[in-house]
């Protein structure tokens, strides 16, 4: 024959008043114990059902207790999967910095050598603005040159000839210029990259060096 469980409803600590009190357990009986919505304690020989999602109380034959957590709520469980990811990003971080500090000593031993560095990585942009640029006047000249053409038919309708070459070469200059300002950007990220390099580069020596 099973033995039912037994719910005691209490208004004082109630795990005090079961060790003090005359009920007996066997002895790997556990004793469970919270409190509801008015504030009542239920202690149990099982777990409790109105204690499903409230902090649960266990205490052993030995007066030992422990304390069962209660279960997270959605949004709690939402906060602490965003904290877990915003963790492993920033230790994720904080490898890749250590692991750019580390090939940056190995790269440079002074300060000299990375503005050597700088400059032979600035020598191609500027090369490439410097064939823009001339690409630019040889396209001007065309263009003067089919702005003189195109006059010769102002009264009278353009040779398809002539307006394609007008095109063609208005097309170019707006390539050109687009050349030149991505040639202008990478200037920009090299002279950037360069300058955080030496700067990091001194906050570490100045720290070795200490």
């Amino acid at each position: 024959m099973k033995t039912k469980s037994a719910l005691w409803v209490y208004g004082l600590p109630a795990l005090l008043a079961c060790a003090l009190s005359g009920v007996s357990f066997s002895a790997k009986a556990l004793i469970y114990s919270c409190q509801d919505k008015s504030g009542r304690t239920l202690v149990s020989d099982l777990p409790i059902q109105e204690c499903a999602n409230k902090p649960l109380r266990v205490l052993n034959n030995t007066g030992v207790s422990r304390v069962i957590a209660a279960p997270l709520t959605p949004e709690q469980r939402q906060q602490l999967e965003l904290e877990k990811a915003q963790k492993i990003q920033a230790e994720n971080a904080e490898r890749e910095k250590s692991r750019r500090d580390k090939a940056l000593l190995a790269s440079y031993s002074s300060l000299a050598q990375i503005e050597a560095a700088r400059q032979r990585a600035l020598l191609d942009a500027n090369e490439l603005i410097t064939s823009s640029n001339e690409r630019l006047a040889a396209l001007e000249k065309e263009r003067k040159a089919n702005e003189m053409e195109a006059l010769q038919y102002k009264d009278k309708p353009m040779p398809v000839s002539v307006q394609a070459k007008y095109e063609a070469t208005e097309s170019a200059i707006q390539l050109e210029l687009k050349s030149m300002a991505s040639s202008k950007a990478e200037l920009n990220r090299i002279n950037q990259r360069y300058d955080t390099e030496k700067q990091r580069f001194m906050q570490l020596t100045a720290s070795d060096a200490k």
